[in-house]
Order: structure tokens, then C-alpha cells, then sequence
């Protein structure tokens, strides 16, 4: 199909994603980010594929994505949003082989977890158990990380608070709020010695 083509479905099926309510597709942003065949937000592009898929032209939903991920074949959102078309559309091979040219052997991070997820969705709908499982132990590892992070930031920011409330009970929440030392009685030459000698103090301890 041409790009003019293409370019001219567009704003019918932007229109119909509108209609849907999809909150990051509104007429605004659309206008706003003045999107064409090869720009604009990547969820965005992705409607444009979904809504060919969904007023089933397959083939030619298939050929923007295609075109797409050939420019861009990292681009995560780009392949999930084509994954989960091809499962739907019962292509789970092509799909499951997409994903894991990217994530194969890499770790999970907050980047690409979501397709971590796909892959081992894609896996378990294959009867791929052991890289299902596998993709499924790199997501606990990396979620168990954000989960050490969090709980040491929550740790860091209670210690935090603590001593900030601490300096404050000191200094009196900003002002001097010290306990006066209590003055001690001046001892005369000819009072009686402080030891309890009952000598006077310049006769005893103050000679």
C-alpha cells in the first residue's frame, strides 16, 4: 500500500479511536503532534495499526507495522502492540519469534518488562514451558529489585524524618529552648567549708 494511501485512511481511523474514549488518543494531541505515517507519539502510531486491524484490514495493518519496526527494531511499544495483534490474529509463532529477537538472554528492566510479560504470555500459549519459565524468573528478580529499592528508599526517607523531627525537638522547633545550668551559691572565706569539715573554708578547702 502507498504511504499516500495510508495517509488518507488516517484520520478515519484516528476518528474512531477518539470515539473509543482512549486516553492517550484525544483530537488535541493528534492535532498537536501533527502525526503522519512515519511520526508523532509511539502509542499513537500504535492506534493507527490497531484501528487497521480492527476494521480488518489485516494485511495492511500488518504492513504498517512492519515498515515501522523496520526503521525502528527496538522500539518496545512498537513490538508489543504488533505482538498482540499477531496472537490475536493466531500468528503466535511470528510474534513469540519477534519479541525474543529483542529481550532473548537480556536482563528485565523497567524499559522492557512489558515484553518480558508478552514473551512468556507468548511462551505459555506455545507450550514453551521452559522459557516461559525462564522469562517469568527474570521478572520476579527484577521485580524483587524494585522491591529492595523501594523498601530502602521508604527506610532512607523514615530515617530521614526521624532525625529532622529530632534536630527539631532540640532546638526547640527553631528557637533556644536550653534548661538555664542552676547557679552555684558563692562560697565566703569565712563560711563553713562546703566538705562538711566544720571548719571555716579559708581554714579548710579554700586556703
Amino acid at each position: 500500500m502507498a504511504n499516500s494511501k495510508l495517509k488518507k485512511l488516517i484520520p478515519d481511523l484516528m476518528e474512531k479511536r477518539f470515539n473509543a474514549n482512549n486516553p492517550l488518543c484525544t483530537k488535541d494531541t493528534y492535532e498537536k503532534q501533527d502525526m503522519d505515517y512515519e511520526g508523532g507519539d509511539d502509542r499513537l502510531r500504535c492506534g493507527i495499526g490497531e484501528s487497521l486491524f480492527r476494521e480488518g484490514k489485516i494485511a495492511e495493518a500488518y504492513e504498517y507495522y512492519e515498515k515501522w519496526l523496520e526503521k525502528e527494531p527496538k522500539n518496545i511499544i512498537g513490538i508489543d502492540s504488533f505482538s498482540g495483534i499477531l496472537l490475536e490474529n493466531k500468528d503466535a509463532e511470528k510474534a513469540y519469534r519477534m519479541v525474543k529477537k529483542v529481550i532473548w538472554r537480556a536482563s528485565c528492566d523497567k524499559e522492557n518488562e512489558i515484553l518480558f510479560i508478552r514473551a512468556r504470555q507468548l511462551a505459555d500459549y506455545l507450550g514453551i514451558k521452559g522459557e516461559s519459565q525462564w522469562y517469568q524468573k527474570q521478572l520476579d528478580e527484577f521485580r524483587g529489585v524494585i522491591r529492595e529499592w523501594e523498601y530502602n528508599e521508604d527506610a532512607m526517607l523514615d530515617e530521614w524524618f526521624d532525625s529532622i523531627c529530632d534536630e527539631m525537638l532540640l532546638e526547640g522547633l527553631g528557637t533556644k529552648n536550653t534548661v538555664p545550668k542552676a547557679q552555684e551559691k558563692k562560697t565566703y572565706p569565712n563560711d563553713p567549708c562546703p566538705c562538711g569539715s566544720g571548719k571555716k573554708y579559708k581554714k579548710c578547702c579554700g586556703k
